[in-house]
């Protein structure tokens, strides 16, 4: 017969284990995808004892759980990107100064300019400096520009 481990715990630090035919699912950081919790319930509903049935409301209230994390999870991504976009956004017309990590094939490079363009993807936002686009993540400091006094007085 095969058994499923406890779904209790699916937010918790320990390891999720399910077993089945000898076969054993583990995640490694205790927490399991929402896709793999589902797989779990399925498999404990079609191997349980009729005698000894699995507790539903323990089962509705982890599904509970499961649609509440998922919903959180959305919120926040969707709160991330409006944060980046309107991050870069405020950036235009301002200076700043960029660190450009270095590759296999460049030395980092560090850029000073004004952002003249924001660009808005759905993995984030990325601002342009003398032409270039760069990530967010690149910047390292934002200043106003330095504007020239100009002499308006009238000689009277």
């Amino acid at each position: 017969m095969s058994t499923v481990g406890s779904t209790s715990s699916i937010f918790g630090s320990g390891s999720s284990t399910a077993q089945n035919g000898g076969q054993v699912a583990n995640s490694s950081n205790g927490v399991i995808s929402p896709t793999d919790f589902y797989k779990l319930i399925a498999a404990q509903l079609a191997n349980q004892d009729p005698n000894n049935a699995t507790d539903t409301n323990q089962m509705v209230q982890s599904m509970m759980s499961i649609s509440s994390y998922q919903a959180v999870q959305t919120q926040t991504t969707a709160i991330n990107s409006l944060t980046m976009n309107t991050t870069a956004s405020n950036l235009l017309g301002k200076q700043v100064n960029i660190t450009v990590p270095s590759t296999a094939t460049s030395e980092s490079a560090n850029v000073s300019g004004t952002v003249t363009d924001a660009h808005f993807y759905s993995n984030g936002a990325t601002i342009t400096v003398n032409g270039t686009e760069y990530s967010m993540g690149y910047v390292t400091s934002i200043a106003n520009p330095t504007t020239t006094p100009t002499n308006n007085s009238s000689g009277n």
